[in-house]
This record gives C-alpha cells, structure tokens and sequence, in this order.
C-alpha cells in the first residue's frame, strides 16, 4: 500500500474521529464510548465494501507513525503543557509516570504482536504512543 492511501485512509478515519467529537457535544455520551462505537462501525462496515477499499489492508508503517502520529502528539502535548505546575511536581510525576509506562508499552506492544502479527519494534512504538497518551484520555473522561 502506497504512502499515499495510507494518508488518505488515515484523515479519513481523523475526520469520521472529529464528526464524533462534535457529535458528544450534543449527545450525553462520553466521547470515548463514542470512539469505540465508530471502530465498530467501520470494522463492520468491510463487510458492505469492495475487498480494494477494507480497511484490513491498512498497514501501520514507519513512515506514518514517524511522519503523521508523532508529530500529532508531540504538538498537542507541548500545546497543552503548564510547565510551572510540571517543574513543581517533577519528582512524583516521574516516579509514577516512567515505570506505569513502560509496563503499559510491553503489555500494549506484545499483546498487538501476538494478536495481529505485526513486527515486534513497529508494535513496541505503537504501545509507547498508545501508553503515553492513554492518561489524557483518561483525564479527559473524568473531567466530563
């Protein structure tokens, strides 16, 4: 699959993401749980399409998550940064947040090896993402 339908399947997928998220501003459901429901939608959705549009054949590639995933993330966590809080709780912060990740990163990264069959470094990188950005989500939820 070419670096360029990767792309296109990907915004695809961000866009159905921000339809949703503006759906959960008028439905009192937390956006999460709208989320999981999409991924459903769009898993069961193969069924109604072509074999040349599924989604199964969606590969997640070094280019994507180095160009298009990291990115992403490093700008919205650096957007969203209070710095004076964080340099006051530098101590605790680390303490809790190094060892919950790695621990989260080889859980998230075997079990999508094992399950999926994807190359084990490609599936450790996708648990660091995942694990890192799984307690904004969290956070998110909560403040709802």
């Amino acid at each position: 699959m070419l670096l360029s339908e990767l792309l296109l399947i990907t915004f695809v997928l961000l866009f159905l993401a921000m339809i949703v998220a503006s759906l959960c501003r008028n439905i009192p459901v937390p956006y999460t749980v709208l989320l999981v429901i999409l991924g459903l939608v769009v898993n069961f959705s193969e069924l109604l399409l072509p074999s040349e549009f599924a989604i199964s054949q969606f590969q997640l590639t070094n280019e994507l998550v180095l160009f298009v995933f990291l990115p992403a993330l490093i700008f919205e966590s650096a957007l969203c940064l209070d710095a004076r809080g964080l340099l006051k709780n530098l101590l605790p912060v680390l303490v809790l947040a190094v060892p919950g990740l790695v621990i989260s990163l080889f859980l998230v990264g075997f079990g999508l090896w094992l399950s999926l069959d994807v190359p084990i470094m490609i599936a450790l990188l996708f648990g660091a993402l995942i694990s890192a950005t799984d307690p904004v989500a969290v956070v998110a939820l909560f403040k709802e």
